[in-house]
């Protein structure tokens, strides 16, 4: 295996050691650094002192993408670094459609809802990948890191669904691994259908196979007051002539 070396100019930053926990923000903008001492908090985007939340030595918030997998640094789910060093939980926003496919990143890797391109404007899916990291291939790829567990912790997030380059028969729901036959989404989450045993896609426990059930009964739509459309109907019946 090849090594780049990279040469890459000094900077040195000065901070006033009496700067409270709290007094010093952190962001994609400035790379996520503290003054030492001080780790950069997800929620706050605030450098603090102190252990993580968690008990663990890991970060709490933004940290260096290459060691969190996500573009913008920072985790929504599966936070535990110990626990699933290598499978990340990113959420963020893609314009440019396509997901089985594996393309390039296209926006520099500006996405995730903390980049400096949390609408993700010109980015694919694979934007909200750190350098080095990818969007889980298929199922194999998920339970060689972790899946079964990752994906029972995320199965709680009920409007949300993780999404993989698994592939998919459009017409049985079948999880497979050498067809392009596939118009489905699959990942981890409470968002969308749960798969059946037989479709062989565990540990990936949600699709979005049928767009049509998801549209009329999961989707709220702005337009129609934010109610779904099977909900909307129910409120309207509709009187036919007769």
């Amino acid at each position: 295996m090849g090594r780049l070396w990279l040469i890459m100019p000094l900077i040195t930053a000065c901070y006033d050691p009496r700067i409270p926990s709290g007094g010093f923000s952190c962001s994609a903008a400035n790379q996520f650094v503290c003054p030492e001492g001080m780790h950069c908090d997800m929620a706050s985007g605030l450098c603090v002192r102190g252990p993580a939340s968690d008990g663990s030595t890991n970060p709490d918030g933004p940290i260096n993408p290459a060691l969190a997998g996500c573009s913008d640094g920072t985790r929504e789910a599966l936070g535990r670094l110990d626990v699933y060093p290598g499978i990340a939980a990113c959420d963020g926003a893609w314009s440019i459609k396509g997901v089985v496919q594996d393309d390039p990143p296209n926006c520099n890797r500006q996405a995730g809802n903390t980049g400096q391109n949390p609408s993700g404007t010109d980015c694919k899916v694979s934007d909200l990948c750190a350098a080095g990291w990818h969007v889980c291939t298929d199922l194999n790829d998920v339970s060689i890191h972790m899946g079964g567990a990752a994906c029972g912790e995320l199965m709680s997030a009920s409007t949300v669904i993780y999404v993989t380059r698994q592939h998919g028969a459009q017409t049985t729901g079948l999880c497979v691994l050498a067809s392009m036959d596939s118009n489905n989404v699959y990942g981890c989450g409470g968002l969308g259908l749960r798969p059946l045993l037989t479709d062989g896609c565990a540990p990936l426990n949600a699709e979005l196979r049928a767009w049509e059930h998801i549209y009329d009964t999961v989707r709220p739509h702005q337009a129609l007051g934010y109610l779904t459309p099977a909900e909307f109907l129910a409120q309207h019946p509709r009187c036919d002539p007769g």
